[in-house]
């Protein structure tokens, strides 16, 4: 099921990223200078990922939700929209 799948892509990807936050955390209150500097990478990198994976899935499961989400005024519409636009900030974006 379609649905299933990227519920379980997400999590994982949610994971990652709460993951690299967590030892980013835990390197910054040791004190561990060399090591803040890859994990900050690593925070940037897994949220770039996740947002560029929801915004994936998104797209994947959009053509499901019928001729409401096209609606301009639909709540559906407005979360596409919304997500789509959020996406593309340059905190989230990768460098070319």
């Amino acid at each position: 099921d379609v649905l299933d799948w990227s519920v379980q892509r997400m999590s994982r990807m949610r994971e990652c990223f709460y993951d690299a936050l967590d030892y980013s955390w835990t390197h910054y209150n040791n004190s561990e200078p060399v090591k803040q500097q890859v994990d900050l990478q690593n925070v940037s990198n897994t949220s770039r990922s996740l947002a560029k994976q929801a915004r994936q899935i998104m797209d994947e499961l959009y053509p499901y939700c019928g001729l409401e989400a096209a609606r301009t005024i639909s709540e559906l519409n407005r979360v596409w929209r919304d997500v789509h636009t959020a996406s593309q900030h340059a905190l989230l974006t990768f460098s070319s």
